[in-house]
């Protein structure tokens, strides 16, 4: 049987990098339009999937999971097994783009030592 819903684990971790940046918005809702502009500028996203792509934005502005609003949406397009984690990998980088832009370069590098330096010193080797 196939899996008609959307599991796959680049989306959960991409989802969780969006929730995570869009936190660090001043005003979450007013980056959506600027990075899906960029996705459809860019073409690297079918344009198909940026309807999707603002929606899983809207969705961690107001506080929700993106993950869990692409699976609300239900069944996806098998066609597009390999595109959406691309979709959302390109959304992702994007968005840090964008963030480090507005709130001064190496913004984004300084969340990530941050989250991933903690991993790191609990972990080391």
């Amino acid at each position: 049987m196939i899996d008609v819903y959307f599991t796959d684990w680049r989306v959960e971790g991409f989802a969780t990098l969006i929730t995570l940046l869009m936190g660090m918005a001043e005003e979450p809702t007013n980056v959506v339009a600027p990075v899906v502009r960029k996705l459809w500028n860019l073409g690297f996203v079918p344009k198909g999937m940026l309807a999707t792509m603002a929606g899983a934005l809207m969705a961690a502005a107001f506080g929700e999971s993106p993950a869990a609003w692409r699976q609300s949406v239900g069944a996806f397009d098998p066609s597009r097994k390999t595109l959406e984690p691309l979709a959302w990998a390109c959304t992702a980088w994007l968005l840090a783009d964008l963030l480090d832009f507005a709130n001064g370069k190496g913004t984004f590098a300084e969340f990530a030592e941050a989250t991933f330096g903690s991993f790191t010193d609990a972990y080391p080797g």
